[in-house]
Order: C-alpha cells, then sequence, then structure tokens
C-alpha cells in the first residue's frame, strides 16, 4: 500500500503545497510518503473533479490534509475514487494520522527495494485474507505475512501497538508489487529488546530480497534511541534464514524454546542479490513471549 498524501495547493505557484502545509509536505516525503496537491478553491466551489486533475491515477489510498465540509469531502472521495484512489476516512485516518505525528517511517529505501508500513486496520484486512491495497507477486500474501499481521492486530487490540515498530510490505521499488513482510513482535521492552521477523513469497526467494529488507529494518531499527539489543529467531534447520541475518549483520547469540536466536552487530556483508537458496525464508514468526 503505497499512501498519496494531498495537499491543498498554493494558488500562486501551481503544483506546489500552499504555505500553511509546505513544512509537513517537506516531512511527508521525508518519512517516504508520495505527495501531490490538489485545487482546494476548485474542491470548495464544488468541482472536485477539477480539483483533482493533477493527482496521479491509482491504485492506493489518499490522506487528505485539508479542511473541508462533510458535503465537500463526499464530494473530494468520489472524484478521487474515479481516478481508482480511496480516500482514508474513519478510524484507518486516525491510525495514518498517528504514524505521521509519530515521526515513524511510513516507507524505508533502499535501492530496489522499498519497506512500507501497514497500520493495524491494514493489518486486519491482510489478517482477514486480503491484499491491504496492494499487488502481490504471486497474487496474495505469504503465509508467514498473514501470520505477522494478525499478532500485529492482536497487539493493537491489546493497547501495545506503537507506530514504527509494526508490520512493513516488502515491495520493489520500481512497481511497488509486494514480495513479502517484514516487521517486529513489537515495540522495544523495558530492557530494550525488539524482535524482527520476515517472511517471503516463494518465488520472490532466491534473489537477495530478504537479505537487503533486513539490512534496511535492521539499520533503522539500531539507529532507535530506544534500542540496545535486536534479536531474530529461526528454526535450526532453517539454514536459508540464518545465512540471511548472517549477511544482514546479526550473530548467533544462543538457543531459545528450540530457536535458534541472533542478535544484530552491525551493518552486515557480502553479497545481497542472488545468493539466498530458494527455499522457505522467515524468522521469528511465532508472537512474542
Amino acid at each position: 500500500m503505497t499512501v498519496l498524501f494531498l495537499f491543498p495547493g498554493d494558488p500562486r505557484q501551481p503544483g506546489s503545497p500552499g504555505p500553511d502545509f509546505a513544512s509537513e509536505a517537506r516531512a511527508a516525503r521525508a518519512a517516504g510518503a508520495r505527495v501531490a496537491v490538489v485545487d482546494h478553491e476548485a474542491l470548495l466551489a464544488g468541482d472536485a473533479a477539477r480539483a483533482v486533475v493533477g493527482v496521479p491515477a491509482g491504485p492506493g489510498p489518499v490522506l487528505y490534509r485539508g479542511r473541508l465540509p462533510s458535503a465537500r469531502r463526499t464530494a473530494l472521495a468520489a472524484a478521487l475514487a474515479d481516478r481508482n484512489r480511496t480516500l482514508i476516512t474513519g478510524p484507518d485516518l486516525q491510525e495514518f494520522e498517528a504514524l505521521v505525528a509519530s515521526g515513524c517511517p511510513l516507507a524505508l529505501t533502499a535501492g530496489r527495494v522499498t519497506l512500507r508500513a501497514l497500520p493495524p486496520a491494514e493489518c486486519a484486512r491482510l489478517a482477514d485474507g486480503g491484499t491491504a491495497g496492494l499487488v502481490w507477486v504471486d497474487g496474495e500474501p505469504p503465509e508467514g505475512t498473514v501470520e505477522g499481521a494478525g499478532i500485529m492486530v492482536q497487539l493493537a487490540s491489546a493497547g501495545l501497538y506503537r507506530p514504527g515498530w509494526g508490520t512493513y510490505a516488502v515491495t520493489r521499488t520500481e512497481d511497488g508489487v509486494a514480495l513479502g513482510g517484514i516487521g517486529f513482535h513489537g515495540p522495544p521492552d523495558e530492557s530494550g529488546t525488539a524482535e524482527l521477523g520476515y517472511d517471503l513469497s516463494p518465488s520472490a526467494r532466491g534473489a537477495g530480497w530478504a537479505t537487503e529488507a533486513v539490512r534496511l529494518l535492521a539499520s533503522w531499527a539500531a539507529a532507535r534511541p530506544e534500542v540496545r539489543t535486536l534479536r531474530a529467531a529461526t528454526e535450526p534447520a532453517n539454514l536459508p534464514s540464518q545465512r540471511v541475518l548472517a549477511r544482514s549483520g546479526f550473530v548467533r547469540a544462543g538457543e531459545e524454546s528450540g530457536m535458534y536466536v541472533f542478535e544484530y552487530a552491525g551493518s552486515g556483508s557480502g553479497a545481497a542479490a542472488g545468493t539466498e537458496e530458494a527455499q522457505p525464508l522467515n524468522a521469528g514468526s511465532r508472537p512474542p513471549s
């Protein structure tokens, strides 16, 4: 799911956000979001179709940051729907606003891989068998990604969800196609320990995607001041997953409940693309203990 942030345009500078929204637009771009503008005056005048002419066609959700009367917001939603876009409203809107306010990334990008944050409402759609608005490389999300989304829904229901420490879709930067999921079992605990897990669709395995995704999210997490230890757990027989962790900067730290435990020690080294075996690649799909 690629969220498009929509801002009222500056009538004096067509194509640019209005002066009241310029700083927020810069922050959205810095967080990895896409940004577009609408003709707010046209919206207020009742011409929603003209107002959204500059909005790129979807699919994908839209978060509008301007204020509108209810009837005009309804008209905006209809005009966006004609462009294959969905205006975020209700609980979804509250979740995205909380994510934006947290300062945590909406997306992380490094070269060919982009990790896109999935708030609890989107995780619930995955857990219920949906696609969360994403195009999946194998037509549907892999089993481990669905399980991880379900864990995040449980955490949110218990009031334990924190923006940034949830589920991300692993996507190709070039076209947004989703290859799998990666994320955390929850926010860092009292000792500063967080646990990471990941999963790829079968056709995406063996091409280095898991290594690049783990490196990207691990480096982000390790730089957070609340994190002292970042770990991942994998089954002893899952050698491909262990190699992914080793290449991503993790080292074996012990064994727990029949699982090998790895801890993050640095940025990783060695080749990534084209070096993973075409076998299941997942780690830490269990809920936090």
